[in-house]
């Protein structure tokens, strides 16, 4: 599962209008050159794709050459794709220390391509001490730049305070692009309009930032945030609504009782601290249900989402006026039962509710073939591989990934002994599973190749070994290419006619997706030609949009459908989990998806900006295991109404 990068413009009229708008950008720029200062570009994080070309540096930020057309497909700029905020560390001469000035950034901006302003860029000096100051910020909601009619860039300008030795600029992107070619920085004379405050700081950077962009999105609470004064309960339960996006905003119903339900099965609490101390809560239950700690969380976007599910271990510090969520929920109840809910705090009881639970039967959730793409090579999140496994059946996930790090290549000329070992304690741990199992051979025109002379012995021992695990062939099939487009249409075909010549019985499958660009997109004909050779077909949800469920199933192929969250995954609304299962089966098709269990890039999946991209995993790694979130908790309510 990948997205695609943004296509290339080869049009001759274009490259000419390119060529004049950036003449007549130089020689507005230089202008102002008379009170221009010199960059000097130390880094840049991440790397942008262009660093990987040859002749790359960092001088293409300075080097006063812009381009105005599809700038993230030109030599000189610096491009990346679901980005975390990208800093870049400069430094200047020390005799402009101390003067105000104003940073220009020449950046790509084209609505129709996906490709935005920035949301936000703070400015930051370091010191020699280690200090960290705030000198600057520029907020896309304060701005009015508008794309140009002839041109797909703009300028923006930064003041910033002070200017120091050293200097960081982080910018967040808006979206999963984000492009820029130039940055300049001029001494500031007119102090007209600028905000010349010089603040503390802290490091990372990234988290300073991020934590001032979550501060300017309205995060209000919705609800009285006072002392007792009328007697009240000094710890006050209101219950909110279970999929609510962001609790924060609701204002909650007083709560005496709580009942579950078959259609009920979860409950949001949210608990405030009214009294003058700080108190350390522990709720203990009496009915036999699971407690969780909702915790909150920063998406990349600077949305706070309360979404990590932390069991309940002891008590919980509340401040004064502190609130906290609670997460109760109920799998099953063989009989009605009744029980209580106590708050206590130092061994005294503060608050108790009332609880009851009516029969809940638990639901079977086969009628759907559910995969998320859950690979064991995933760290940190598949450090302990049985709590992650438990969690993926718990949601009705019955359809499991091999990676292809874990399958032996097709080369005869690699006897790969350690890999067919691998492979075969990867197929042993889904051995005693009632699932499916997905062999991802992530075959590609560039980077894994295989032989056609060697494939129909790799087979035969492949299926010998699958066979050896008690896999029959309609219990696994190989899935040789992600994301089938035109650029892979013709290589699938020729390597599908190639397994099925050898013998048909061994299953393919198959995940064709739609395309805007005519470079990519599979025609009606190109996708029935992959649905003939399939035996399980999984589109995106766009390319299911295109055509009936009648196309997809004809040739008997098991149809499936996959989509994906939006990007940034963790600010998703929780309504996209929950709906998916059930939109999915009015589409006619038997199995859903969505990217993904637990992709991290290998960074905490608490952090969007500790990796090389924010997360795409639904759940977390917690101490020594690995927990749900409301966001798992979702999708595992969507499948069971689903099969309802």
């Amino acid at each position: 599962m990948t997205y695609s990068a943004l296509s290339k413009s080869q049009t001759i009229t274009q490259d000419i209008l390119y060529g004049l708008l950036a003449v007549v950008l130089l020689l507005v720029s230089s202008v102002c050159a008379a009170d221009k200062i010199n960059l000097d570009i130390i880094s840049v994080s991440p790397e942008p794709r262009e660093s990987k070309k040859k002749n790359f540096s960092y001088d293409r930020l300075t080097d006063q050459s812009v381009n105005v057309l599809r700038m993230w497909t030109r030599a000189g700029a610096m491009s990346w794709t679901q980005p975390i905020p990208v800093v870049v560390s400069a430094s200047v001469s020390k005799k402009f220390i101390g003067q105000k000035g104003t940073v220009k950034i020449h950046m790509a901006m084209r609505q129709k391509s996906g490709v935005k302003l920035p949301a936000r860029i703070d400015v930051y000096a370091e010191e020699a001490d280690n200090q960290v100051h705030h000198i600057g910020e520029w907020r896309k909601e304060d701005s009015e730049i508008k794309q140009g009619r002839l041109s797909d860039s703009v300028w923006i300008e930064v003041p910033i305070a002070n200017i120091f030795k050293n200097i960081k600029f982080v910018i967040h992107s808006d979206g999963r692009f984000l492009s820029f070619d130039e940055l300049e920085l001029y001494v500031r004379n007119n102090d007209d309009h600028a905000d010349n405050r010089v603040s503390s700081a802290y490091k990372p950077v990234v988290q300073d930032s991020l934590q001032r962009f979550s501060k300017n999105i309205n995060h209000q609470l919705n609800f009285d945030m006072a002392l007792d004064l009328n007697d009240q309960p000094d710890m006050e339960l209101q219950l909110i609504h279970s999929w609510a996006d962001f609790p924060d905003a609701e204002q909650g119903e007083v709560l005496e009782s709580l009942l579950f339900s078959s259609t009920e099965r979860v409950k949001l609490l949210r608990l405030i601290n009214r009294s003058e101390q700080e108190r350390c809560v522990e709720p203990i239950s009496t009915l036999p249900l699971s407690m969780s700690w909702v915790e909150p969380v920063l998406a990349v976007n600077g949305l706070k989402k309360y979404d990590p599910l932390v069991p309940v271990k002891g008590c919980k510090l509340l401040p004064t006026l502190g609130h906290a969520y609670l997460w109760l929920a109920v799998d099953s109840q063989s009989q009605p039962q009744e029980g209580n809910l106590f708050i206590k705090t130092d061994d005294e009881t503060i608050r108790e509710i009332m609880l009851k639970s009516e029969r809940i039967v638990k639901k079977d959730t086969s009628c759907l073939k559910v995969d998320v793409w859950a690979y064991q090579n995933e760290k940190p999140i598949w450090n302990n591989k049985q709590q992650a496994q438990a969690l993926l059946k718990s949601a009705g996930v019955n359809v499991f990934f091999i990676p292809p790090s874990e399958i032996p290549t097709i080369d005869a000329k690699k006897k790969q002994i350690k890999r067919w070992q691998a492979l075969n304690q990867y197929v042993d741990f889904y051995a005693e599973e009632s699932g499916e199992l997905l062999l991802f051979l992530g075959l590609s025109k560039k980077s894994r190749q295989w032989d056609a002379k060697y494939l129909k012995s790799w087979l035969k021992k492949l299926t010998n070994l699958m066979a050896s695990h008690g896999y029959s062939n309609e219990s696994w099939a190989l899935y040789p290419f992600d994301e089938i487009n035109r650029k892979t249409y013709k290589p699938f075909i020729d390597f599908a006619k190639r397994v099925k010549r050898y013998d048909p019985k061994i299953m393919i499958y198959s995940n064709p997706v739609y395309s805007a660009s005519s470079k990519t997109a599979l025609s009606k004909s190109d996708v029935e030609e992959i649905i003939s050779l399939s035996d399980i077909v999984q589109p995106d949800m766009k390319m299911a949009d295109q055509y009936s469920s009648d196309m997809f199933t004809k040739d008997g192929a098991e149809f499936w459908i996959y989509e994906n969250p939006s990007y940034p995954a963790k600010s998703e609304s929780l309504s996209f989990y929950k709906e998916l299962p059930e939109r999915v089966v009015k589409k006619g098709a038997s199995g859903v998806g969505f990217w993904a269990f637990s992709d991290t890039s290998k960074s905490s999946a608490w952090s969007d900006v500790d990796g090389r991209r924010p997360d795409w995993s639904a759940v977390y790694e917690y101490q020594e295991s690995v927990i749900g979130s409301r966001r798992w908790s979702a999708f595992k309510e969507g499948v069971r109404l689903a099969c309802e």
